[in-house]
């Protein structure tokens, strides 16, 4: 009785012993991913590097006294090159070193195309450093050359005397005084400077400015050329009553000094 007892519960004693996964598949699963990301990867590459998108042509917007075959000649060596690998900062970068240019903007356009978007330094001054070649001047005291001349170019205010050297890119601290008096007179007058207006440093301590032919010569202080001007507009009916056919020295903010033509210091 006891025997088959035994025997019984023998037979119904669950096996202890868990089956174990075969383990080969973790592998075969590992296998497939990497299958599935290499195809992936060599698609991608494959379109990437496929002729329909590649760059096959060059826009170029914005011009004016720039030519723009010579911008298409600066991004030339992207013809052909596939179109997402093109570094478009390093192309904006290389735009931005010409002088004439402010601010470039380069963008993708799907399939094949670049977009070549720039806008120029806009002239307020002209000046010919070392009796060189005529540079244009922008607000900010940049220098360029005129390129393509544009309506206008020959009434710009002239800036003399500067000791800018001819090759460089901006005016030097010593010759913004300059731009400072081209900006009091815009601004005070609430016009652009007169044709003719010529803006002279040659003096060391003073900015003499002749807003046009035939007009008195201004002498300015060159730290603040602001005030002079101020002053010689509030003060407009009266200096063109006691001052015809001389000089006028507004160095001093609330004094007037008038020089006779011939005389080259001030009498005050």
């Amino acid at each position: 009785m006891n025997d088959s007892l035994r025997r019984v519960r023998k037979q119904r004693k669950p096996d202890a012993r868990r089956r174990r996964p075969p383990r080969l598949l973790p592998i075969l699963l590992g296998a497939a991913g990497l299958l599935t990301v290499a195809l992936l990867l060599l698609g991608g590459r494959a379109i990437v590097l496929s002729s329909t998108l590649r760059c096959h042509e060059i826009r170029v917007i914005g011009c004016q006294r720039l030519e723009a075959g010579r911008l298409r000649d600066l991004a030339g060596e992207q013809i052909g090159r596939p179109l997402l690998l093109i570094d478009i900062e390093a192309v904006r970068s290389e735009i931005e070193t010409l002088p004439t240019v402010r601010r470039a903007v380069v963008a993708r356009h799907f399939p094949d195309l670049l977009d070549l978007g720039v806008e120029e330094r806009r002239a307020v001054a002209r000046c010919r450093p070392d009796d060189g070649p005529w540079r244009l001047i922008d607000a900010e005291g940049y220098l360029f050359p005129p390129g393509a001349a544009l309506p206008g170019d020959d009434e710009l205010p002239r800036f003399r005397g500067l000791r800018t050297a001819s090759d460089a890119r901006r005016l030097t601290d010593e010759d913004q005084p300059a731009l400072r008096a081209l900006a009091a007179l815009v601004r005070v007058t609430g016009r652009r400077a007169p044709i003719g207006t010529i803006i002279d440093l040659s003096p060391k301590d003073r900015i003499v400015l002749k807003p046009g032919d035939g007009s008195l010569v201004l002498w300015l202080d060159r730290q603040h050329p602001e005030t002079n001007l101020e002053k010689l507009f509030t003060w407009k009916r009266e200096v063109a009553r006691i001052a015809a056919g001389r000089s006028v020295d507004l160095r001093f903010p609330r004094r007037l000094t008038l020089v006779p033509a011939e005389q080259p210091e001030p009498r005050r």
